[in-house]
């Protein structure tokens, strides 16, 4: 939801010295925080039965889940103007994390929101085609592990 009036911020991801910024900002994100604990079982002191114990160990890594849509269906009457949603978005993610020794550092920034870290899953599914069988339109769903502090 958007509270304020006026042209919207656009999404970006900066890697490497590069920036992608989304055609359209996402409509949710969600980011999944843990945490790991060892337990030890001792029997209770007036009860036979097991009673755990748990001891912080430590924090796991946050991870970002964020929808995006790709959209390059501009007019149903002129073929001309029909891109490929392949090539003008989808490839350049796929360029991310493809034939790379060590996966790039990414940075996804929206408004107040920073998170830089590691694309651990992609997928995309494509919702739209020209009669030819072209993709215009398709949605891509990432997943970002926070990565440690750089120095």
């Amino acid at each position: 939801m958007l509270l304020d009036i006026g042209k919207p911020e656009k999404a970006k991801i900066k890697f490497s010295g590069q920036e992608l910024t989304v055609q359209f900002n996402p409509n949710k994100l969600s980011i999944t925080d843990g945490v790991n604990y060892s337990e030890t079982v001792t029997m209770g002191w007036k009860s036979p039965r097991k009673i755990p114990s748990s001891q912080y160990r430590n924090h796991n890594a946050r991870e970002l889940k964020v929808e995006l849509l790709f959209d390059t269906y501009t007019s149903m009457y002129i073929e001309s103007l029909k891109k490929d949603v392949k090539k003008e978005y989808i490839d350049k993610f796929i360029k991310l994390i493809e034939g790379t020794d060590k996966p790039p550092v990414i940075t996804f920034s929206w408004g107040s929101i920073q998170f830089k870290g590691l694309i651990t899953a992609m997928s995309y599914t494509y919702t739209m085609f020209t009669k030819d069988g072209k993709p215009v339109r398709a949605t891509m769903s990432l997943s970002i592990k926070e990565y440690g502090n750089l120095l």
